[in-house]
């Protein structure tokens, strides 16, 4: 069995929160890279938030239709609290408060890693935890980042990089730019290994290069 996470930026470092246009070129050539990834039963953990774990989420599910083989493959959720989208503003839109409703209720598991939190601290420890143990309960890592300034800047998904790094676990980082059009396009698929052995490899998103 083989299990997979997903680490990548929120929407406002993508293609904004409400027109999914932006984002059809991305979600399609990414279930057509994790169609390929699929070698054996594979599960692929994704931690519902606003922007690539969304988008990463309704991929898997574009995936299962495109693997090759009699695959299990399966699509869980792992929530940092179960107050996660309380603070979010939008509702029915793209990244809303009903469509993650949706992503819940389609979910094969689900695990919600905090039932309570005290203090905003608390609710920042929670995510940063439920990063690792997304890593920790992962073979790889499959992270969506621009360049390689995740070694050194601050934020959730740059920490969560550096810690899937330090603790031995290959990073998949697609690239991708914002086209003229607004769309999120990947560019490539770089592989970070140990010993900060870096690999380009060929896959999907070198077509839009």
């Amino acid at each position: 069995m083989k299990t997979i996470c997903f680490i990548g930026r929120r929407a406002k470092n993508l293609a904004g929160y409400n027109d999914i246009s932006k984002y059809e070129k991305f979600v399609d050539m990414l279930a057509s890279y994790l169609a390929m990834e699929v070698t054996e039963n594979t599960t692929f953990i994704s931690g519902g938030a606003q922007g690539f774990d969304q988008l990463a989420f309704w991929a898997v599910d574009i995936a299962r239709s495109r693997a090759k083989g009699n695959h299990v493959i399966k699509n869980v959720i792992y929530e940092p609290h179960k107050f996660q989208s309380n603070g979010w503003v939008l509702d029915d839109e793209l990244f809303g408060k009903v469509n993650y409703r949706k992503i819940l209720n389609a979910a094969d598991a689900f695990k919600c890693l905090k039932e309570d939190y005290s203090d905003e601290a608390s609710i920042v420890r929670a995510l940063y935890e439920r990063n690792h143990e997304m890593v920790n309960d992962s073979d790889f890592v499959i992270a969506l980042y621009p360049d390689d300034r995740w070694k050194e800047l601050k934020g959730g998904t740059e920490e969560c990089m550096r810690y899937a790094h330090a603790n031995g676990k290959i990073i998949k980082q697609i690239t991708y730019e914002i086209n003229d059009e607004a769309e999120l396009i990947p560019t490539g698929l770089i592989q970070n290994g140990p010993g900060n052995k870096m690999v380009i490899i060929k896959s999907p998103f070198d077509t839009y290069k």
